[in-house]
């Protein structure tokens, strides 16, 4: 668990990898590789070309959930971040986020269901089937997963279960699985869930997981073990949101292509490889937030507030 990020001289991906083949093979994302992708505003650059999140989590019942989400938006430095849940909630986001942003409109990416009880999916309904129809990558976690169903069209997702979650999934897509069995394999059931739903999977565990369609995993070990607390995976999933948004704006994000390998330097980078870099940053974060080991507790608002710093010391180290 207490490892840090992989160097760039530290082992690639695997050649079954590399050429789309599934394989059991695991690869680590690295400081470099996120250095050399990740778009970094120049003097050309405005609030639409570093990419609009829109956050559709929290409700009455769980306002902290937008809060959080909020903060991990925020903190990788989006052009700007619009609340699109309930206006009672986004009431209470304003006072600490003042930079947030109440009315709907443009879109690079979204987050959907964080926070949001099981009663109130209708709401997430539309949205869901708006951004899938207008090609915005969506990140749906909590609630949002409720939707992956056997008859829907999840490409160009980001799904980030925990493996609780992902085992209803499975059931509803017809195929059994136990939480138990997800946490004795959780490489091989978030491969399995991504080939199924034809989406990325952010699976939650000991050690989170990235895998795509075609099979390939990506790994963002180490961070403090204290990572694991209530509304982390809020703070991610705005995290990740919030990557795919500055990606997408960017044009360095193919949503088309989650099932290919990343390719050369320079060029577009998949939603696989976007999400694991968000998830780095958020081990990477979690790490600075609790200290030199063994660390002590941390708050997952704590996370977001050491995301940017966890984002500039990548940036700087490799020399962007």
């Amino acid at each position: 668990m207490n490892m840090r990020l992989r160097d760039a001289t530290d082992d690639v991906m695997s050649s079954g990898e590399a050429a789309g083949v599934h394989t059991t093979c695991e690869s680590k994302i690295t400081e470099a590789e996120i250095a050399t992708a990740w778009p970094v505003p120049d003097s050309f650059s405005h609030k639409y070309t570093r990419g609009v999140v829109g956050l559709n989590v929290g409700s009455h019942t769980y306002p902290g959930a937008a809060l959080l989400s909020a903060g991990g938006a925020l903190a990788l430095g989006p052009g700007m971040v619009r609340y699109l849940g309930p206006r009672e909630v986004g009431i209470l986001v304003l006072p600490a986020f003042p930079e947030i942003v109440l009315e709907r409109g443009r879109l690079d990416a979204c987050v959907i269901g964080s926070g949001i009880p099981g009663g109130e999916l209708t709401r997430l309904h539309k949205q869901v089937s708006q951004a899938r129809q207008a090609g915005v990558p969506c990140v749906l976690d909590a609630a949002g997963l409720e939707f992956v169903t056997r008859e829907g069209d999840f490409s160009g997702c980001v799904l980030t279960p925990h493996p609780g979650e992902a085992a209803r999934i499975f059931t509803r897509l017809g195929h059994q699985r136990q939480r138990s069995d997800i946490e004795d394999s959780p490489t091989e059931a978030a491969r399995e869930l991504a080939a199924l739903t034809g989406s990325v999977v952010l699976l939650k565990g000991g050690t989170d997981r990235v895998a795509s369609p075609s099979g390939r995993v990506l790994l963002a070990p180490g961070g403090s073990a204290w990572r694991g607390t209530a509304g982390a995976g809020d703070v991610l999933a705005g995290a990740v949101g919030a990557t795919l948004a500055i990606a997408h704006a960017s044009g360095r994000l193919d949503i088309a292509d989650a099932s290919k390998p990343p390719v050369p330097h320079g060029e577009t980078r998949d939603l696989t490889f976007w999400a694991a870099a968000a998830l780095a940053l958020h081990v990477r974060a979690s790490s600075l937030a609790a200290g030199q080991e063994p660390g002590h507790p941390i708050r997952s608002s704590e996370i977001s507030t050491f995301l940017s710093r966890a984002l500039g010391s990548i940036l700087t180290r490799n020399g962007n």
